[in-house]
């Protein structure tokens, strides 16, 4: 072999080195990369829980109506009240971005009322409105069904973040929550669910960066900037995860409008809700039910919304407790929180089902009531045993719906 031939084949050995030293970096690399990721998701997720239970507490404590909000401001504790859902949004928040990272989004298909909705949001925002002068309204520009499919969790925390942005950048005038069909095929709809205000409006060359920012691709996408923020980036990424997408239009020193076109099923066969029933929440079947909750206000909360409705309830304040009255007993359901001392709900599940399955008894309908929300709790709870998942904060009449559906 001459020289050159020798040259050649360590030049050529040398490039592999080479190569798989880069390879090995761009894999460790990525693995840091994936890993800072994994914990920044844990992180946020699990501080985003540990502020939501206390929350929902107070906030159940607070609504001495059941969960009811108003669409106009209550005169007892609207500061309270107010001031707890809008920490709650920001929470949620936070837990939805810990979910995109982890890409654990699932959207979950359920029946809800646009219309709701918005007096809802209204309702939570309304006391922030009157603060700063603004005047929180909405508006259906064209003929909407009474009862439509699609996630409502998602869709609210997207109207959510546009509701709070519009009103920090408005000072007197007029928020306006709007829903226009965009196109209709037999029962599937696009629809624009739209935030307006009348706010300071942004500059062409803001609009340019917010635009940049939200069209970086890959994981990038994610990236929170000076621009973008928190809300703009779950608007665009939960619009994403329900087939839909984000868009926006301001002019500087008129206003701003944030929306998103989303698809929905239209539910054309439902029947509006009688407003002269004596009681909303009245139940089906009544039933003897076990509450398992450690947080003393989330107890009061769910009592008084299942003595409202007709059932009978004791409660366990631990999965020890839990598991001593199912065995001494007879309960028809149990509502179940995961985060419990002694014995968490999941372990408290498992051995529930596995003294029916020794015991061969019936299978007692077991409901996860928890702060929890990413798609892998729930599966966790799935895997448990649980029959059903409910996430808090949530409203009495989605608990005695699921209830009355077991």
């Amino acid at each position: 072999m001459d020289d050159r031939s020798e040259e050649k084949r360590t030049l050529e050995e040398q490039l592999t080195i080479c190569q798989k030293s880069l390879d090995a970096f761009k894999k460790d690399a990525e693995a840091r990369r994936r890993q800072d990721k994994q914990t920044l998701a844990n992180f946020l997720h699990g501080i985003s829980q540990d502020i939501i239970m206390p929350l929902n507490g107070i906030l159940a404590s607070c609504q001495k109506t059941g969960g009811v909000v108003p669409e106009k401001p209550s005169n007892e504790k609207p500061g309270v009240i107010h001031s707890v859902n809008y920490l709650m949004t920001l929470v949620q928040g936070l837990s939805a971005f810990a979910s995109l990272l982890k890409n654990d989004v699932r959207p979950e298909k359920r029946e809800f009322s646009v219309n709701d909705l918005f007096r809802e949001l209204i309702g939570n925002n309304q006391p922030m409105g009157a603060m700063v002068k603004v005047d929180i309204k909405k508006a259906f520009y064209s003929d909407f069904p009474e009862r439509v499919e699609s996630d409502y969790s998602l869709i609210r925390q997207i109207l959510s973040g546009f509701v709070s942005n519009a009103l920090k950048n408005t000072k007197e005038g007029t928020v306006i929550l709007s829903a226009e069909i965009v196109k209709r095929d037999n029962d599937s709809l696009l629809t624009r669910l739209m935030v307006s205000d009348s706010g300071k409006g942004m500059s062409e060359e803001h609009q340019e960066k917010i635009k940049n920012d939200l069209e970086q691709k890959g994981d990038n996408g994610l990236m929170m900037t000076e621009n973008t923020g928190l809300g703009l980036i779950l608007a665009k990424n939960l619009a994403q995860k329900l087939g839909g997408t984000f868009g926006f239009k301001s002019d500087k020193g008129v206003g701003s409008s944030f929306w998103v076109d989303i698809p929905l099923r239209e539910i054309k066969d439902a029947m509006p809700v009688s407003k002269t029933e004596k009681h909303p929440y009245q139940a089906a079947k009544k039933r003897k039910i076990l509450l398992v909750e450690d947080n003393y206000l989330n107890q009061k909360f769910v009592a008084a919304a299942l003595l409202k409705a007709g059932h009978s309830i004791e409660i366990a304040e631990n999965g020890k407790v839990a598991l001593e009255k199912y065995r001494s007993k007879h309960y028809d359901l149990i509502l179940m929180d995961i985060q419990l001392p002694l014995i968490d709900g999941l372990e408290t599940t498992k051995r529930i089902r596995q003294n029916e399955k020794k015991y061969r008894k019936t299978a007692i309908p077991i409901i996860a009531v928890t702060a929890y929300a990413i798609e892998h709790d729930k599966k966790q709870c799935l895997a448990a045993g649980m029959n059903e998942y409910l996430t808090k904060p949530f409203k009495p009449e989605e608990l005695l719906q699921i209830i009355d559906q077991l």
